[in-house]
């Protein structure tokens, strides 16, 4: 893995670990702070190789990173060693600590230097690494550097997560290299015991770092990168297009339908073509599903409208654990659990309770239920058609 693809990889992990938005976030922080922690840890994801003298992180602020790289390839005890390990994570993570909690009382005002000292050294290792300096200038580094650190330390207040940027980043790093390149494979070359060997190899997948399998290597990560962007292109495309052309400005219509609680919260129900158009008025199908998915025995459910519009009936097609061979009615039993489930929950008087080996899915999105095809396929079962796959 190189240099540009550790930096952006720790600047990703960040700002996955600080988004408000984000499902993994373990610190809400304002977009400023990710910015910054973005850049700081983009710069920490490139110390790991510190150890090595033609690394990016050595000729970030020349040449007192140089003089630091010898005594670190010594203690390290050379490329890929000390620094690449829980210790060097530790190691790294403690300097961090120490140096940001230095403390100088200045006209009543507490700094904290070593904060934007660190800040300016990683900025500017990020730079290196994202192109944004020469490999080798050291004017635009040290000025670079010193203007992050002066910032930096005026707002030492908001940088007391310095320390955890160099953590993530130095983590990333290394999972990395583990994950790329052949490292697990070299550590079960250099394994002493066999169940070590065992392991390392097993999760190496049989690398063994020839030309051969190098060659393979670029042609897979070529083919991935060509079905990967075009998807990517025509997702963002589809999106920005429904934005841009929504009736009302900023608003995007998504054919969900939900319902607002006393405290304004709005919670989704489904789509709009999924809802069940009973007698007694529009039923969406979440509610129902999430009952009958309680009852043991029952794995993902999908409770479906048949009938004519206006008065259709509520049937509930299950995936069974483990799956049954056939599809077609459920057992007694377990109809019977079900249809209680889902009235104690919803009120509903399911009609039938069906079973299939596997739901069909949605093309477009291979995780979703494709519900009018269920709906569809349930009608016809009922109706006394042939019993098939779904």
């Amino acid at each position: 893995m190189m240099g540009p693809s550790h930096a952006a990889t720790g600047a990703a992990a960040w700002l996955a670990l600080t988004g408000w938005q984000s499902p993994i976030a373990a610190l809400h922080m304002p977009p400023e702070i990710q910015a910054l922690g973005a850049l700081t840890t983009a710069g920490a994801a490139m110390i790991s190789d510190w150890d090595h003298p033609r690394a990016t992180v050595v000729h970030a602020l020349p040449p007192l990173t140089e003089w630091l790289s010898r005594g670190i390839r010594h203690v390290a005890g050379g490329h890929r060693r000390g620094t690449h390990s829980l210790v060097g994570i530790a190691a790294f993570t403690a300097i961090a600590t120490a140096a940001a909690s230095i403390q100088v009382p200045i006209a009543g005002h507490v700094y904290t230097p070593g904060q934007g000292v660190i800040a300016a050294f990683l900025a500017a290792v990020a730079a290196k690494a994202l192109r944004l300096l020469p490999n080798r200038g050291w004017r635009a580094a040290w000025a670079l550097g010193i203007l992050v650190a002066g910032a930096a330390t005026v707002l030492s207040d908001g940088l007391w997560w310095i320390p955890a940027s160099v953590a993530v980043g130095v983590s990333v790093h290394i999972l990395g290299d583990a994950l790329t390149g052949g490292d697990l494979a070299a550590l079960r070359d250099s394994s002493k015991g066999k169940l070590q060997r065992t392991i390392y190899g097993l999760f190496a997948l049989g690398w063994r770092g020839s030309g051969r399998h190098w060659h393979n290597y670029k042609i897979g990560y070529l083919l991935l990168a060509g079905i990967s962007t075009p998807l990517v292109v025509s997702v963002h495309t589809i999106v920005s297009f429904d934005f841009a052309t929504s009736l009302i400005p900023g608003w995007h219509a998504t054919g969900d339908v939900g319902q607002l609680d006393d405290k304004g919260r709005l919670w989704v129900s489904g789509r709009l073509h999924h809802l069940l158009l009973t007698s007694d008025g529009p039923v969406a199908p979440v509610a129902g599903e999430h009952a009958a998915q309680t009852v043991s025995g029952v794995g993902r459910a999908a409770l479906v409208g048949v009938g004519p519009k206006g008065a259709q009936v509520p049937v509930v097609v299950c995936e069974t654990e483990p799956p049954a061979r056939r599809s077609g009615p459920a057992r007694a039993g377990l109809a019977g659990r079900v249809r209680s489930a889902v009235h104690d929950a919803t009120g509903l008087d399911v009609a039938a309770v069906l079973v299939v080996p596997r739901h069909p899915t949605d093309i477009r999105h291979n995780s979703k239920i494709d519900r009018a095809r269920m709906a569809r396929w349930a009608e016809d079962v009922l109706a006394g058609g042939k019993v098939g796959r779904p």
